[in-house]
């Protein structure tokens, strides 16, 4: 399958330089292999938990979300178009009505996974109860899998504004809170890459940064709503040193386009009380300059100048 996912994105890459000839082949080879990908999208659909359907989907969810990566790194030109461009996973899930469905798959899978402290014996349980499945071990494996591919997916469609418009918002932010509010230490110096506990906060991001094409009125209500100020500021300061540099930084792009609205500006101690002094704090401002030497201070700046103004 991942040779099939290389393929689909060679194939178009190609077609913009090789002669007619050849061009012909190569389109006929991208026509198929696009057909297969959108089967594989047009086949997601809830399953049981360990069931034989459930284990087809995870190895669906892992061929779809190969694709998305190598799709994800085209670079796109100017200000093309979902449908414009060469990611054709992402227009795939919109176009086949599924964005929504990995949503609530998603929220699904992170409201009956267990603690990081429980997790073996939970998967031993699950493994023993379950006819014909696989051990305790491989199921971990997959449910690993299953979170992994489908946070990719997440993560690439969020991307676009196409999929920001379509997807269930009350969802989407009620996710984002769970998660951040059943946030837990890991064992074994693990960290959260590739998982929902990092993930989240891109998701956030994304979403945030299209608050002028989409207007404060439709997003911010949802940010109070979650209460997503207070738990991403808790979220970086309690686990940051789990969290890549790449996630900090969503999470404080997060923040700052928060904070640079007028909804925040009118009531700014809704969004932040409770969390003043974690905002204030050094491990904080490790976090901040961090991020700002990312990705500079503009688009940091409504976030710096918070932290500033709450240390006089």
């Amino acid at each position: 399958m991942a040779n099939n996912a290389a393929a689909i994105v060679m194939s178009r890459r190609a077609n913009k330089y090789e002669a007619a000839g050849d061009a012909d082949a190569l389109d006929d080879l991208s026509r198929r292999l696009a057909g297969d990908l959108r089967k594989h999208v047009h086949a997601l659909e809830s399953q049981p938990f360990s069931s034989p359907g459930w284990l087809k989907l995870v190895d669906s969810l892992k061929h779809v979300a190969q694709v998305a990566t190598m799709e994800h790194k085209i670079p796109r030109e100017g200000d093309q178009t979902l449908w414009e461009g060469d990611e054709l996973t992402v227009r795939f899930l919109l176009e086949e009505g599924k964005l929504n469905l990995c949503l609530r798959l998603m929220e699904n899978y992170c409201k009956e996974k267990p603690p990081p402290d429980e997790r073996s014996r939970w998967l031993e349980q699950k493994a023993a109860a379950l006819s014909n499945s696989p051990n305790a071990d491989e199921l971990d494996v997959r449910m690993r899998d299953f979170e992994a591919s489908l946070g990719t997916l997440l993560r690439c469609s969020f991307e676009h504004i196409e999929a920001v418009q379509t997807v269930d918002l009350v969802c989407l932010f009620d996710h984002i809170a769970g998660v951040l509010q059943s946030a837990a230490p890991l064992p074994n110096n693990a960290t959260f890459d590739k998982m929902q506990e990092a993930d989240v906060l891109r998701y956030a991001a994304s979403v945030l940064e299209r608050l002028e094409a989409l207007g404060e009125e439709r997003l911010m209500p949802h940010v109070e709503r979650s209460g997503l100020v207070p738990l991403v500021v808790r979220h970086l300061v309690t686990f940051g040193h789990l969290l890549s540099r790449d996630d900090k930084v969503a999470g404080c792009l997060c923040l700052a386009f928060a904070i640079d609205t007028e909804a925040f500006e009118t009531d700014s101690s809704t969004y932040v009380r409770g969390v003043e002094g974690l905002l204030a704090s050094d491990g904080f401002d490790v976090i901040l300059q961090a991020a700002i030497d990312a990705r500079g201070k503009p688009k940091l700046r409504p976030l710096l100048d918070l932290v500033v103004s709450l240390r006089r």
